[in-house]
């Protein structure tokens, strides 16, 4: 449904925060220094509005509009005080779209929760064992994070890349895949491992447009 830019997977190590939802009427006004953008979240072919407040110098709060409800959740936030709009994925194609918010930028990567519209309310996308999903998009001189989709028999899985560089300047890591399902990111098997690649081809460089809906 859309071409927006979206963010890489990875799964974080930090349980995932608790939810602090509220249902309460719809703003009629967005506030200066607001930021937005639109997406599908509850699949009905609409897109909703969806809004990153800042809310101090460690957090933010997320805010989307539902069936004419507002409902809330908070969210980290580093020191640099500037709020992004979210980035816009379908990680399982079912035609409900999901919200990676910015958390973190470090060592020029950038590191996002997921968050997903689901049983009325908002939550995080989480491992099995609880952990909270994250996602991180950069590079630095050493590390380089990516993603993409891939579907096989309409089931789609992402398939997450991370490496690093070695002293001979070439590039060794893997490319992981998960599956998306019930706010669960799963590990689905069939994991690649590459060693010595130049940073040049397709291994290191996935396309995170497959990943939109």
């Amino acid at each position: 449904m859309n071409t927006r830019t979206t963010a890489i997977l990875s799964t974080g190590l930090m349980t995932a925060a608790a939810l602090a939802l509220v249902s309460v009427p719809a703003a009629s006004a967005t506030p200066a220094g607001d930021v937005t953008t639109h997406a599908d979240l509850d699949g009905d072919g609409t897109d909703e509005l969806v809004t990153v407040r800042a809310a101090g110098t460690d957090a933010q709060k997320l805010l989307v509009e539902v069936a004419g409800e507002e409902l809330r959740a908070e969210v980290p936030a580093d020191a640099e005080g500037i709020v992004r709009p979210p980035r816009i994925v379908d990680l399982n194609n079912d035609g409900r779209e999901e919200l990676a918010v910015r958390e973190r930028f470090s060592s020029d990567t950038h590191v996002f929760g997921v968050w997903e519209y689901a049983d009325g309310r908002l939550r995080s996308l989480s491992t099995p064992n609880g952990h909270q999903f994250r996602l991180y998009d950069g590079a630095d001189d050493t590390s380089t994070y990516g993603y993409g989709c891939v579907e096989e028999d309409d089931v789609r899985s992402v398939v997450v890349m991370n490496a690093s560089e070695d002293d001979a300047g070439t590039w060794s890591g893997s490319q992981v895949y998960y599956s998306v399902a019930d706010g669960v990111v799963t590990p689905t098997g069939g994991d690649i491992t590459f060693t010595a690649l130049p940073f040049v081809g397709p291994a290191l460089h996935p396309d995170r447009d497959t990943c939109a809906a």
